[in-house]
């Protein structure tokens, strides 16, 4: 989670994603963090807007398989007036509408080395006095066991035998006399 974690706080930080949300006259994110409770007393903490504070829950459903990760993004807002039907508080309220948007364009398809891509699976709006409050349900695969399936590091690879198991082997290069490596999977 900790790669994960990194990976996400970083690529809110890219100049490409602050540029994302400045071209679509937005603010960009000021804060990332772990959520303990500001999303629920953002005056008991100093929250910049906008904000997205993370929380996740692992589970396995099958031993030696990689687990799955159920991440919430909660996204603060700048407090104000929710959407109405005036034309001054409109476009707030689309504001909010795009940043929410651009949020999920950022995080859609984020991966650390050791997960595969986080995947969107809805929004629920959220309770909360003191501005506007989303939460952004994304899932993603983190795998501690087969760690060479889902990271990108293997590159020449031959596959043989489609016949209900199939193994994979490392291609020799033509300097390399050594046998191939294989790894059987079921």
């Amino acid at each position: 989670m900790e790669k994960l974690y990194k990976k996400i706080a970083e690529t809110f930080n890219l100049p490409e994603a602050k540029q994302l949300f400045i071209d679509a006259g937005l603010i960009p994110i000021k804060m990332i963090d772990i959520n303990v409770g500001q999303s629920e007393d953002p005056e008991g903490f100093e929250v910049p807007y906008p904000s997205i504070f993370m929380s996740w829950g692992e589970s396995r459903s099958v031993i030696n398989e990689p687990l799955l990760m159920n991440l919430q993004f909660h996204v603060l807002q700048y407090p104000g007036k929710q959407t109405h039907n005036k034309a001054a508080d409109i476009d707030k309220g689309l504001n909010y509408v795009k940043t929410l948007a651009k949020i999920q364009q950022v995080l859609n398809g984020i991966r650390s080395e050791e997960t595969t891509p986080l995947r969107y699976f809805g929004k629920t709006p959220n309770i909360n006095p003191y501005g506007r409050y989303h939460i952004l349900n994304y899932q993603c695969h983190i795998d501690e066991v087969h760690e060479h399936l889902t990271r990108q590091q293997t590159t020449d690879i031959e596959l043989t035998g489609y016949e209900g198991n199939f193994e994979i082997k490392q291609k020799k290069s033509p300097e390399d006399n050594s046998e191939a490596q294989g790894l059987f999977i079921p």
